[in-house]
């Protein structure tokens, strides 16, 4: 199993072993180091305490996607602070979960990473709901909408609302915006056939990625 997973804070007691290249990290380090190399990040409950879910959101950018926080022994202050970190877009995890949503995670191929600019035209602030929308694409596990909304702790009605507002049409065009841009990039850094781009994206019509190539030039 390929790929670095990072366990920030000490590990709930009985979790599964997670098979994987591991490191562990400092709570200070998640918003100090670089995660390109990351594949996933778990984050402790006694780490939670150590960090404001909202500074941390901001400083990760789109890595947030990659970031796991693990729900430990449930009590009235711990749901407190596991209410914020779910507010600011973090993914809960159940602690017996944990080893098999990492195995799934780096299950998933690595996919280009497409700056918001290069497929959306004009960028959302930074502030906004739809910021934090499309900033999380990259990293989504599938590229489909129900996953989309599941990452960022939304309602899908809530997704399609942010995406008419700020994009004038459905969650699941604007994704398909990405999967195009994404599809244009492995083409012609990487030399990745439209077949087999279609595969790693999960979409199925590799004609429509060759025309969206012409459309782009």
């Amino acid at each position: 199993m390929r790929g670095l997973v990072v366990l920030v804070g000490r590990p709930t007691a009985g979790m599964a072993r997670i098979d994987a290249r591991i490191e562990r990290w400092q709570p200070r380090e998640l918003t100090s180091r670089r995660l390109s190399d990351v594949r996933v990040v778990v984050l402790f409950p006694d780490a939670l305490r150590q960090l404001d879910p909202a500074e941390t959101r901001a400083a990760l950018g789109s890595a947030v996607a990659k970031v796991l926080v693990v729900v430990g022994v449930s009590d009235a202050a711990a749901g407190v602070i596991l209410g914020r970190w779910a507010a600011a877009g973090f993914l809960l995890v159940e602690a017996a979960r944990v080893s098999d949503v990492v195995a799934i995670r780096l299950a998933v191929p690595v996919r280009a990473v497409v700056a918001p600019d290069r497929w959306l035209g004009v960028v959302p602030p930074r502030d906004s709901d739809a910021f934090r929308a499309v900033s999380v694409v990259d990293a989504l596990p599938t590229l489909d909408v129900a996953t989309w909304a599941a990452v960022l702790g939304w309602h899908p009605r809530r997704l399609l609302r942010v995406c008419r507002a700020a994009f004038g049409t459905t969650a699941k065009k604007v994704l398909m915006r990405h999967v195009r841009a994404a599809a244009v990039d492995l083409h012609d850094r990487h030399g990745v056939s439209y077949a087999t781009c279609a595969e790693r994206l999960d979409y199925a019509d590799d004609r429509s990625l060759r025309r969206a190539r012409r459309g782009s030039e």
